[in-house]
């Protein structure tokens, strides 16, 4: 593996930090409704399915 490719414990990092995003953003009084925050967390969950197949192939 060279240093351009990522490592089990680089996608488990990133698969973490997806989630505490997700879970930062379910916390969040930020948001101007609920709609808005659950759509933003929709596109966090996408993303962390997104990347769980990548890391699959990988």
């Amino acid at each position: 593996m060279d240093n351009k490719e990522l490592s089990k414990s680089d996608w488990e990092m990133i698969t973490e930090s997806l989630g505490y995003t997700k879970l930062r953003v379910g916390e969040s009084q930020d948001y101007p409704d609920y709609e808005s925050k659950q759509k933003k967390i929709h596109q966090i969950e996408a993303l962390i399915a997104k990347v769980n197949e990548i890391k699959k192939r990988s």
